[in-house]
């Protein structure tokens, strides 16, 4: 009887198995999944040759607006991506949503690469695409992140028979008290417009700003935050942009 028991005992783990929800909400049920599995290349920094268009520590789409960047530029839109050049859009989770559903239960082209998430994970974000991947409800007692601007550094490159490029580098440091995954962007308020400045993430983010088509002035600097449970946005003082 002991050994029967024994041979049966796996197959009632496996019938008690919890199914996978139903309307999965991005912070509790996906971004787990995302960060144990697809954060280490898809976030920001990209690392391991992902595309720079392709994120996921975030919901939403985030909107480039740097004035370096042309609008349209053919090497900045996917799926051509040349090596340093940002898009004119970054694709949140959602956006990619129904991509990361198909690409991680496909043997040819499986994701993550080395090895296979578990079926519970899979139709996890099988449903959340198949419901529109939306944010759904954040855990109980959910609290802001917090970032703040660790230093500023003002670079200026010259280079023979070309007009000086100026640079700021922000190092910019994120903190979650629910030691959540944490995504977002910097931003300046230049004449009235929320400009594109860098990406930030969980930790400290050193985000390079060129400023050479800025006009020199003080502009208000914020950083739109996401940590799956909702979208945050940290006032972070002030920017000084001096002339090159």
């Amino acid at each position: 009887m002991n050994r029967i028991l024994t041979t049966l005992w796996p197959f009632a783990l496996i019938a008690c198995a919890p199914d996978a929800p139903a309307t999965p909400s991005f912070q509790a049920d996906v971004m787990p999944i995302l960060a144990g599995n697809c954060l280490r290349c898809h976030a920001a920094p990209v690392i391991g040759g992902a595309p720079e268009y392709f994120r996921l520590d975030v919901l939403e789409d985030v909107i480039v607006r740097d004035r370096t960047i042309p609008a349209g530029d053919p090497d900045c839109t996917p799926p051509r991506s040349e090596p340093g050049c940002l898009p004119t859009v970054i694709g949140g989770a959602a956006t990619w949503a129904a991509t990361a559903a198909q690409r991680v239960d496909n043997d040819d082209r499986p994701m993550p690469p080395r090895f296979r998430i578990d079926d519970h994970e899979i139709e996890t974000l099988q449903n959340w695409a198949d419901e529109g991947a939306p944010r759904g409800e954040p855990r109980p007692n959910n609290a802001e992140p917090a970032a703040a601007v660790e230093s500023i550094e003002r670079v200026v490159v010259r280079l023979e028979d070309t007009p000086p490029r100026a640079f700021l580098v922000l190092h910019v440091r994120v903190d979650d008290p629910d030691r959540d995954v944490v995504g977002g962007s910097l931003h300046a308020r230049i004449a009235g417009v929320e400009t594109f400045v860098g990406l930030v993430h969980s930790g400290v983010a050193v985000v390079r700003w060129e400023t050479t088509s800025v006009a020199a002035g003080t502009y208000p600097l914020s950083a739109r935050l996401d940590d799956g449970g909702a979208v945050s946005n940290v006032g972070l003082g002030t920017v000084t942009v001096e002339a090159p």
